[in-house]
């Protein structure tokens, strides 16, 4: 008996040395690319552009963060940090307002950055793409 509680003693800690292992590896693959601030497309309705109010800038703060899959693509992505935040602004420049606040929308726009980052990268590759924080105004 003593011998079976000290194999699951050995059993648990080896299971706690493995997701601590894969924890470490998905820290050491995450990036932040900090914050965007994109200018929105004017909301349009029956085909005509609605009028904002005057002053009021229609715009989006966002705050990405990369899940590189490896630290080898975490490194790269970090080497070559204002490559990658052009590749993700020239994705962000058309942005419509529908396309940040809806669920469907964020998916589009996290697969498009996805597509974009993922055929620029020479190797490896971006898992995921997170909205760590959004902030829309309302014009």
């Amino acid at each position: 008996e003593k011998i079976h509680a000290q194999s699951a003693q050995a059993k648990q800690v080896s299971e706690f040395i493995k997701k601590q292992s894969e924890e470490a590896k998905t820290r050491a693959a995450i990036v932040s690319l900090g914050k965007f601030i994109v200018e929105l497309k004017d909301i349009e309705v029956d085909g005509k552009p609605v009028r904002r109010t005057a002053g009021v800038m229609n715009l989006a703060e966002v705050e990405l963060i990369l899940d590189c899959g490896e630290r080898e693509t975490r490194v790269y992505v970090e080497e070559h940090m204002p490559e990658v935040r052009n590749q993700i602004t020239n994705v962000l420049i058309p942005l419509d307002r529908e396309e940040i606040i809806s669920r469907d929308g964020k998916k589009r726009l996290r697969k498009r950055i996805l597509d974009r980052l993922n055929s620029w990268l020479p190797h490896g590759k971006v898992q995921d793409v997170v909205f760590n924080n959004l902030i829309v105004s309302c014009g």
